[in-house]
């Protein structure tokens, strides 16, 4: 709905970002050539945080691209699912890479090319084949996310006193409401300030936070 405002700086930027993704699908294709189509059974954390991050990132550009029409916000979402590729490739030792690994990177690149195929269809086609293809990504499914796999392990929860903040707690993901409370008051930073008051309210907003109200 807006004018185009061109911008070389903005080309650039575009140029920079695909290249990253070139570069990187072709520093694995050839590895990836061993990966078989199984779900390893085991993963370490580096690897648990990039399927994480593939899902989560295949949930969004689905909604941005399918039900808003927002491709900006698309196209960020695929610029950081990169930049994790690029941090857990760093983590690897040189020239060293479990099945697990291999199979956590192929995944997060074939969808990675395939949510980049209606934005940059020459280059997703050039990609798909260098992923090991003889078929046409158009001819390929979009990704589907695993809302399970899209989940975060843990969280980071705000907890409130009065309706200030006073301190954050890293909970697993599936934690107990009256687990989470428990934590909450038996926080050192909250039982201080609690001395000679009593809660007479808690407000509990789920993965969100916790406000105590005290008097």
């Amino acid at each position: 709905e807006k004018d185009l405002e061109w911008s070389e700086a903005g080309a650039e930027g575009a140029s920079r970002f695909l290249n990253r993704v070139w570069r990187i699908t072709w520093k694995w294709h050839s590895l990836l050539s061993s990966t078989n189509g199984e779900t390893p059974a085991e993963c370490s954390s580096a690897a648990r945080a990039l399927r994480r991050k593939t899902h989560q990132t295949i949930e969004r550009v689905t909604r941005d691209i399918g039900d808003r029409l927002q491709f900006n916000t698309a196209i960020a979402a695929l610029m950081e699912l990169t930049n994790e590729l690029y941090a857990f490739d760093g983590q690897l030792p040189t020239g060293q890479s479990s099945p697990s690994d291999r199979f956590v990177i192929r995944e997060a690149l074939e969808s990675l090319t395939r949510m980049l195929a209606p934005l940059t269809p020459h280059l997703a086609e050039a990609l798909w084949t260098g992923l090991g293809h003889d078929s046409l990504i158009v001819q390929s499914v979009w990704p589907a996310f695993d809302k399970a796999l899209a989940q975060e392990e843990e969280l980071e929860i705000p907890i409130q006193l009065n309706g200030k903040l006073v301190t954050r707690l890293t909970v697993p993901a599936g934690i107990a409401e009256r687990d989470l409370i428990d934590l909450a008051v038996t926080n050192p930073r909250i039982r201080q300030r609690l001395e000679g008051r009593t809660i007479s309210k808690t407000i509990v907003v789920p993965g969100r936070l916790i406000n105590l109200v005290a008097r």
